[in-house]
């Protein structure tokens, strides 16, 4: 099962209530999982560096299926960005919202039917998670959004 630990502190003053908390949150849980979509379309891994192949020859050792290593050669492929029919990447969704001790958290997976093929490919080369890149997207819209709030109370 893919998960990913990584926690980003929000800069929530506490003088927000717990619902405005809990949106705020929800807000950051769907710009993650846009930021981590946007970022392995784009062929670029949890480092925020381009993901690697195992090789450069796509037969060489069995590292793609026939189809797929047609489908690569046709393209001329050269970045690796886990699009080849795009269900997966589309499949990272917000699962949950939870209410912790501490405040809130979103938690960001991919659906059941897309699971294992997750797994084979971070295993391959990491994508899944929040890169340096997505936590400075996310805190960038929550910081937008909590302003926005500020400004109208």
């Amino acid at each position: 099962m893919i998960k990913t630990p990584k926690k980003i502190e929000l800069p929530i003053p506490k003088e927000i209530s717990s619902e405005t908390a809990l949106a705020l949150v929800e807000v950051a849980g769907a710009t993650g999982a846009a930021s981590i979509k946007l970022r392995t379309r784009a062929g670029k891994g949890v480092d925020d560096q381009k993901m690697k192949t195992k090789s450069s020859d796509p037969n060489e050792q069995g590292t793609y299926s026939k189809r797929y290593s047609k489908v690569r050669e046709q393209r001329r492929v050269d970045i690796r960005d886990l699009t080849f029919t795009g269900a997966m990447i589309k499949s990272v969704v917000v699962d949950r919202l939870e209410t912790t001790a501490t405040g809130a958290s979103a938690v960001i997976t991919v659906t059941n039917d897309q699971k294992e093929k997750a797994a084979y490919n971070q295993a391959m080369s990491p994508w899944f998670g929040i890169s340096p890149q997505d936590e400075q997207a996310i805190l960038a819209v929550v910081e937008a959004e909590l302003q926005k709030i500020l400004s109208q109370a």
